[in-house]
């Protein structure tokens, strides 16, 4: 047998209510010599989980500067990005 370590995977109505909890605020917890992350289904923790988002968001912004090249103050670009997200998806 190696010395890797296998992954443990609980749902989070088990470790949201134990010592676990404060992982949520870090991302990770060290009990005893182990160390749990919290991570989603495809076993991204929630650091590439936030790169991702924040990826996401700037990509959309840039995109919504793309398609509205006329909005030239934050009063014009605030409004019309209410206008954009009242817009039924496609």
């Amino acid at each position: 047998m190696n010395n890797e370590q296998l992954p443990l995977a609980m749902s989070e109505s088990f470790w949201a209510n134990s010592q676990f909890s404060i992982a949520r605020y870090t991302g990770r917890i060290r009990v005893g010599k182990y160390d749990y992350v919290i991570c989603n289904k495809d076993g991204k923790d929630i650091f590439e989980c936030s790169i991702e988002a924040e990826k996401a968001g700037r990509d959309g912004f840039l995109h919504f500067c793309k398609a509205n090249p006329d909005c030239w103050t934050l009063k014009q670009a605030k409004e019309r990005l209410k206008q954009w997200q009242q817009k039924p998806n496609d």
